[in-house]
């Protein structure tokens, strides 16, 4: 009986053991996020303050993961900082308005929108800031695969997409693509989202396709992994969906006070580092909005603040 007995004792607490475990196992699909209510006094809507410093569209080093790229906005002074996730280690490489994300190459070239509508490069030193396009009407460039092309498009009629090399010679063009941040995946494929489409570009087919509907608007960025899953966030959550079997994961459940956007991904360790603006009601009329950079797995788990001294 004694053995019985202490056969069933030692089950239950395996048991209990187990559902411990599972109870503090972090659960990224079940949101923590508390919703702004819609407005309700006269006028347009909520006065938004924002945070008196500003960290915005962060980007890795392909090289190197432990370095990233954001912007800082105190006001009217916005710089471009390198940063080291583990020294702390901090350098302005530009000073001056940006436009949209920066974007890092393998080749060390850092390709940045500013305010005369031109594509720009400088290196990751901040040396030999350059201009390759001179027209202007022209945003939203992306690095091919191995950073000895760019994709950007044009503002006019037909939204023209250009690709060019590194120096902004162009070499092709695809005309009704529509205004957007894009991901370039394998050199034959730009993916793109907008409104409640992801759209994919077929470069060597020209055929523009709808990849995948969604009924929520879109909060901004999308990201392809090294196993070919597609990353993309929602104003209800953070979604994967792979591009063989175009199965839909949702790996993170948010709301409209946790607004993820510019997303940045490490192939070397798998890791998304995403701006999120987080939204505090102050009162009837006034939000409070403060912009922070998160590092997470690329499955949703594990997300941490870098705090940025």
């Amino acid at each position: 009986m004694n053995i019985e007995r202490n056969y069933f004792v030692s089950i239950l607490l395996i048991i209990l053991l187990v559902l411990i475990s599972a109870c503090k196992k972090e659960n990224p699909v079940v949101s923590d996020c508390v919703p702004i209510p819609p407005y309700q006094e006269m006028g347009t809507g909520y006065n938004y303050i924002l945070d008196s410093i500003y960290y915005t569209r962060p980007y890795f080093n392909p090289n190197n993961p432990n370095e990233i790229i954001f912007v800082k906005e105190k006001g009217i002074s916005n710089k471009l900082i390198k940063y080291n996730l583990l020294t702390k280690d901090k350098q302005i490489l530009y000073e001056g308005t940006i436009i949209f994300q920066p974007k890092w190459g393998k080749n060390d070239w850092i390709l940045l929108n500013l305010p005369d509508a031109n594509i720009w490069k400088i290196k990751s030193n901040g040396d030999s800031l350059t201009r390759i396009t001179s027209r202007g009407g022209y945003y939203q460039p992306e690095w091919n695969s191995n950073s000895d092309k760019i994709v950007f498009y044009e503002s006019f009629a037909y939204q023209n997409y250009f690709i060019s090399d590194i120096n902004g010679n162009i070499l092709d063009s695809f005309p009704n693509n529509l205004a957007a941040p894009m991901k370039w995946y394998n050199d034959s494929l730009i993916f793109y989202q907008i409104h409640f489409n992801i759209y994919c570009l077929n470069i060597n087919a020209r055929i523009l396709s709808v990849f995948y509907s969604h009924e929520a608007n879109d909060a901004g960025g999308i990201l392809i992994t090294k196993n070919a899953d597609l990353i993309f966030s929602k104003t209800d959550g953070i979604f994967s969906i792979n591009l063989s079997s175009k199965s839909l994961t949702k790996i993170k459940s948010t709301c409209n006070s946790k607004v993820y956007m510019w997303p940045t991904y490490s192939s070397i360790t798998d890791k998304i580092i995403w701006q999120r603006l987080d939204y505090t009601l102050i009162d009837k009329q006034n939000v409070f909005v403060k912009s922070r950079l998160l590092i997470m797995n690329s499955d949703g788990t594990g997300e941490v603040e870098i705090v940025i001294n």
